[in-house]
């Protein structure tokens, strides 16, 4: 297989495993739904869930950031030091997790009553391994990805997607509103145990605490920047206003799609660039430019319709599920008012690898300081989002953090790819609005009931979709047939 069929493969695989991770993850809401309802509960397990998923997200990065640390002409961290410092760092998330269960609860959770807030510190004292677990399984993952086994680690990453899934039906019972904490425990140790299984246990050797300390401190160097924008939703959710039992939750579960959403397509590719752009030098303008432009196209184009389906038919599924329907927001219009936001952060993953892979070691203070500007734009786009129209206003403000790195990061980073960005953007977003919007308004005149539309309105917009996406991109409509080949090869 050619060098650059290898990359693409990659990708697809990386996404795949980020997409079927998902998949298990809105079966199981599907299942929590209809099992509990929406309540202050359910609203104090969603923000519990918030500060997991900043750790899994920050694991998931790792596998950007690191890449850089360990790979390119003069590696500034070898195989082992990374190893010890990725188990040092668990080890300390897990024992900071259990210990300031309480307190992160009753910041997130503020607005959710104490019913919300007990359930919310039960849950992160169960997530706190989950959590440690994961940042192993991302150390692996990396280790993986550097030996070119990036479908093993993708199949790593399915397995414990069904693990958790499967786990979900014997822990109902007993965990209540809380078996989503028990399931990613379950799934965290599956992960780790496929990947030493499928990546290989590192042998590594012993090192003096000083040396781990400082190989940790290089890691952690490597992840505000990314981690900051995961920080962000936690923050949001701390300074929502006072919100009907359930506006939490489905706010929750429409900003979790889209994580999601963003994961599959924009990390995914990101996690692949990384390896690309590592290896080469910031005189490679042009093949730089290249990986950067092909990163947001490939990953809005996946993202546009996977977001206008679970518009379409995620809406009606997720209030249908619900069984005491209480909240006052709507999941389908949460995602709508996401939608700045996902185009935003598929421009931040696109542009991150570039950004870090010519980030040098003297740079690192003005990045702390980008970091905390970034996070104060964040919480003033807040603060104004929430005093112009309340809830509804801080989901929008949710946009403006990523939007801003985006432009800087093209106007100093990747000089000249802004217009290639800007381009892709205006198209991508035009034909998802034409080929889901023009039979949604169709199917609105004859059909009767949310469920239908949906599901008929979905299934014309993407066959719609994928034809004039193909018309407009017939680059990436090769590159997925490329693809399809070595499919059919790997199931034979």
């Amino acid at each position: 297989m050619s060098g650059r069929n290898s990359v693409t493969v990659s990708a697809a695989m990386t996404g795949a495993a980020l997409a079927s991770v998902a998949l298990g993850s809105a079966v199981q809401v599907a299942l929590y739904l209809h099992h509990f309802g929406v309540s202050h509960r359910t609203d104090g397990f969603i923000a519990a869930f918030a500060v997991y998923t900043l750790v899994v997200v920050v694991a998931q990065i790792l596998r950007t950031t690191a890449v850089p640390l360990l790979s390119g002409a003069s590696p500034r961290l070898d195989g082992a030091a990374f190893a010890w410092a990725i188990v040092a760092i668990a080890v300390i998330t897990v024992v900071a997790g259990v210990a300031l269960a309480e307190p992160l609860a009753s910041v997130v959770a503020a607005s959710t009553g104490p019913a919300g807030r007990a359930v919310a510190a039960d849950s992160l004292t169960v997530m706190a391994p989950a959590a440690g677990l994961q940042l192993l399984a991302a150390g692996l993952a990396v280790r993986g990805a550097l030996s070119g086994r990036l479908v093993a680690v993708g199949l790593a990453y399915m397995t414990s997607a069904a693990a958790g899934l499967i786990a979900f039906v014997p822990l109902e019972g007993a965990a209540a509103e809380r078996t989503l904490a028990w399931t990613t425990l379950v799934a965290s140790t599956v992960a780790v145990g496929a990947m030493l299984v499928g990546v290989g246990v590192p042998s590594v050797s012993r090192r003096r605490t000083q040396s781990v300390a400082g190989a940790a401190l290089m890691v952690l160097r490597s992840l505000p920047l990314p981690a900051s924008f995961v920080v962000m939703y936690p923050i949001s959710l701390a300074l929502l206003p006072t919100a009907p039992a359930g506006d939490v939750t489905l706010f929750g579960l429409a900003f979790t799609a889209c994580s999601y959403l963003a994961g599959f397509t924009g990390q995914g590719l990101s996690m692949v660039d990384a390896v690309e752009l590592a290896r080469l030098s910031a005189s490679h303008v042009a093949q730089r430019m290249g990986l950067v432009s092909r990163a947001f196209r490939y990953s809005l184009l996946a993202a546009a319709p996977g977001f206008a389906v679970a518009a379409l038919v995620g809406g009606p599924i997720v209030h249908a599920l619900i069984s005491n329907r209480s909240a006052h927001v709507s999941f389908a219009r949460e995602l709508l008012l996401l939608a700045p936001w996902m185009v935003a952060t598929l421009g931040l993953w696109a542009t991150l690898p570039a950004v870090l892979t010519q980030l040098m070691p003297t740079g690192e203070r003005r990045l702390a300081a980008g970091v905390l500007g970034l996070i104060a734009i964040h919480v003033v786009a807040t603060l104004v989002g929430r005093a112009i129209d309340g809830f509804d206003g801080v989901v929008v403000a949710m946009a403006v953090a990523p939007a801003v790195f985006t432009v800087v990061a093209v106007r100093s980073a990747i000089r000249g790819v802004g217009a290639a960005l800007a381009r892709s953007a205006m198209i991508v977003v035009g034909i998802a609005a034409v080929s889901f919007g023009v039979p949604y308004l169709g199917f609105s005149a004859v059909l009767s009931g949310r469920l239908a539309i949906g599901f008929a309105s979905a299934a014309a917009g993407v066959l719609a979709y994928a034809g004039l996406a193909a018309l407009a991109f017939p680059e990436a409509a090769k590159t997925v047939a490329a693809l399809l080949p070595y499919r059919r090869a790997r199931m034979g």
